[in-house]
């Protein structure tokens, strides 16, 4: 990715963010969890986090939905076992980060018809709504929804395989 295409800013889905906090996170202690079921090599994962801790920062504006908030937390107390007092941690650790995104709403009603179309679940298809409403890229780390994205004209690219690696397996857009 050319920094001109994200000079505006990028739309983020759950798992970069997983990603991120999981490197921040108690020195990087579940930075393992984080990657493995993404099928991303554990000797990539460090990398890959500076990666996209380097895009972080670069980028003008990060904006993110309510979904991808909620589907965030949920997938932390899951992915990495997280309870309680670890939860409450590992959320205080992420929360001054979290607060410089912006986050993007818009009516439900325009997001039902959105996702009906679609037939995304409500966070992939808020993640595709907002790249689409505001014509920035969606960084995410879920291939079936870049190449939904691009089939429907939107920019979404894969933090793994076509940012960090450069490589691109999926299918162009239409």
């Amino acid at each position: 990715m050319q920094n001109s295409d994200y000079m505006k800013g990028v739309v983020v889905d759950t798992g970069p963010l997983l990603i991120h906090a999981a490197s921040i996170f108690e020195n990087g202690r579940l930075l393992k969890d984080a990657v493995t079921p993404l099928k991303i090599p554990e000797t990539e994962a460090k990398n890959l986090a500076i990666m996209i801790d380097r895009l972080f920062s670069t980028v003008k504006r990060i904006l993110v939905t309510p979904y991808v908030l909620a589907e965030f937390c949920n997938y932390a107390q899951r992915t990495f076992g997280l309870k309680d007092n670890q939860l409450i941690r590992f959320m205080d650790t992420y929360t001054e980060f979290l607060l410089k995104l912006k986050e993007w709403q818009c009516e439900k009603d325009e997001l039902i018809a959105f996702e009906k179309s679609l037939k995304l679940c409500f966070t992939d298809s808020s993640v595709a709504f907002a790249s689409k409403r505001e014509r920035i890229p969606l960084i995410t780390i879920d291939g079936k929804l870049v190449e939904f994205c691009k089939s429907q004209g939107i920019e979404a690219k894969h933090i793994y395989f076509e940012i960090y690696l450069g490589e691109n397996p999926f299918k162009k857009p239409l």
